[in-house]
């Protein structure tokens, strides 16, 4: 089964385009603490000295102002793109999900139908085990273990057969409301 990331390209680009807008984010800030360690070099006469004396030109001493407004201009922008791109791209994962939800609709619907008639034949079989166990009781030959080995494990996942307020109530309840069932069990009824 393919991934909503597979199913749709656009999910996909928008995965793709908010890495890169968060690499460029990560670049941006890089380039604003570099400008704000140039800053100090521009102003400070000792070390623009020793820039010149390790044979490195030291930038311009306006220049280091106008590199940090400009990060900082590049990392605001940057930042309110991120959350432009993740406000649209949640707006688009919305939408695709709907779609990739229904394109999985027909084969749920299959498998939704095999488990309910399955769980009917299942539920049929411990209506008939608690039968042949009520059977047993009441005719005083006790609960024998020889002939209902795993009836206590099968009436703890499932509870008593015909209790309908249960939890196997409920779930055929649910299927006949999703339409996977068309009616009750009678012993849900």
């Amino acid at each position: 089964m393919q991934t909503i990331y597979e199913f749709s390209p656009i999910v996909c680009a928008d995965k793709d385009r908010a890495v890169d807008l968060a690499g460029k984010l990560q670049a941006a800030n890089n380039k604003l603490n570099d400008a704000w360690a140039l800053k100090g070099v521009a102003t400070d006469a000792a070390a623009r000295a020793a820039q010149y004396a390790a044979g490195h030109t030291p930038a311009p001493r306006q220049s280091a102002a106008a590199l940090i407004e400009n990060a900082k201009a590049e990392v605001a922008d940057l930042k309110l793109a991120g959350e432009l791109h993740a406000k649209q791209a949640a707006e688009r994962l919305a939408s695709e999900t709907v779609r990739y939800l229904k394109s999985l609709r027909s084969g749920f619907e299959k498998d939704a139908a095999d488990f309910a008639e399955s769980f009917r034949a299942a539920h049929a079989a411990l209506v008939k085990l608690d039968n042949l166990k009520a059977h047993c009781l009441s005719n005083g030959v006790g609960f024998y273990p020889i002939v209902l080995d795993f009836a206590p494990e099968a009436e703890a996942v499932f509870g008593w057969s015909r209790d309908k307020s249960g939890a196997v109530g409920n779930l055929f309840r649910a299927l006949v409301k999703g339409g996977h069932l068309k009616e009750l069990p009678k012993e849900m009824k």
